[in-house]
């Protein structure tokens, strides 16, 4: 993990049910300090982020209406849109743990392989088996976040989930496997987390 929110200010865009929000903060020591927040409520047929176009309007009034610099963000994703799974590989399926991963992606995700973008990471090795950190999300939902958020005048840091952003800005030891229960928009969720990357989520 690497800290997502640093010196200069670092703004982060949440995009989740229904609205779009926006808090600038400054790491000072090992704490965050909020300087502005603002959100904007997204239109009913638009929730779930699938036309860009008018999420870009939302973002854009963020910065206008709330007085927001987004030159440097990192951008919430919805958590309901990104999978997350461990998987254990045997020693026996070592030499070609990619194959092995993306056979269990497309055994297990409900969605179409040739769809997903999947980022993994080892995050054990032992003798016996290899254990394996999934992420998956949809490359056409993954693709209206980014455009809603592009911007020549705009840097995205980092993709990621509310969850994610915030043990990766907490910098104390924590424990290999942990519960995080985060609260947003109405939605409480509980993240398991192993080896600091989210292994199970429930909304």
């Amino acid at each position: 993990m690497f800290p997502l929110f640093a010196r200069p200010a670092t703004t982060g865009i949440a995009f989740g049910k229904g609205e779009v929000r926006a808090a600038q903060a400054l790491l000072k020591g090992s704490a965050l300090s909020l300087l502005e927040h603002d959100r904007q409520i997204v239109p009913e047929e638009e929730k779930g982020g699938a036309n860009a176009e008018k999420l870009m309007v939302n973002v854009q009034l963020l910065q206008t209406a709330g007085h927001l610099s987004l030159k440097r963000s990192v951008v919430l994703l919805p958590a309901g849109c990104v999978y997350t799974q461990l998987f254990v590989v045997p020693s026996a399926s070592k030499k070609n743990i990619a194959a092995f991963i993306n056979d269990s992606v497309a055994r297990t995700i409900p969605e179409t392989f040739a769809q997903l973008k999947v980022v993994r990471r080892i995050l054990q090795e032992s003798a016996n088996s290899t254990e394996v950190g999934v992420a998956a999300i949809r490359q056409d939902v993954l693709q209206s976040y980014q455009n809603a958020c592009r911007s020549t005048e705009r840097q995205v840091s980092a993709l990621t989930t509310a969850p994610c952003a915030i043990v990766s800005t907490h910098r104390e030891p924590k424990p290999t496997s942990f519960l995080l229960a985060t609260a947003s928009a109405g939605q409480t969720i509980v993240t398991l987390f192993h080896h600091l990357w989210p292994i199970d989520e429930a909304i």
